[in-house]
């Protein structure tokens, strides 16, 4: 699924684009890890961030570079990502 820092989280309601879905944000995550700790069957396979995205080389410079210093920092690295997780059988 895809997750939002706890920072990110409490200041995207102003976004133009949430407010024109009304989508709703009521939380964030800052360690992915700490979701395993809500059952023992669940463990992070993969924490894929946006500045990853092959996508990015299509973008004029300005926004490569952009892109290319924002994962630089885990702030703005983190702010927005996909996580995926396996669920194991419960016993």
């Amino acid at each position: 699924f895809d997750s939002y820092s706890e920072i990110t989280a409490r200041g995207i309601k102003n976004h133009p684009s949430i407010k024109k879905t009304g989508a709703v944000i009521n939380w964030g995550i800052d360690n992915a890890k700490n979701i395993e700790s809500w059952g023992n069957n669940i463990h992070l396979k993969e924490e894929w961030f946006f500045t990853q995205s092959e996508e990015i080389s299509k973008l004029d410079s300005s926004y490569r570079l952009l892109f290319k210093t924002m994962g630089l920092f885990p702030i703005a690295r983190k702010a927005h990502r996909i996580l995926t997780f396996e669920l194991g059988k419960i016993k």
